[in-house]
């Protein structure tokens, strides 16, 4: 390789991803437990692509389930749930 993807090699792409993955699950978390905003994740920069590496959208996460849906999931009848 020449240039700047010389410097390049397994150990630092896979180095790469596993940021790039736990920057997605700070997100998730974040997402989960926070109201928003909440701060996208950032790619780690690869050399040679000009600074967009292959980023895969995440999909949006499924809405919360309402205290009747959970009610009826569980089939608790004698159970009393309140929302405080």
């Amino acid at each position: 390789m020449h240039g700047d993807r010389a410097d390049w090699g397994d150990q630092e792409e896979l180095l790469a991803r596993a940021v790039d993955r736990l920057g997605e699950v700070v997100w998730l978390l974040h997402k989960a437990w926070f109201k928003p905003p909440h701060p996208e994740p950032v790619p780690v920069d690869r050399p040679g692509d000009g600074g967009r590496p292959d980023h895969v959208e995440l999909e949006e996460p499924p809405r919360m389930s309402s205290p009747a849906e959970i009610r009826a999931f569980f089939g608790a009848k004698g159970v009393i749930y309140t929302e405080s």
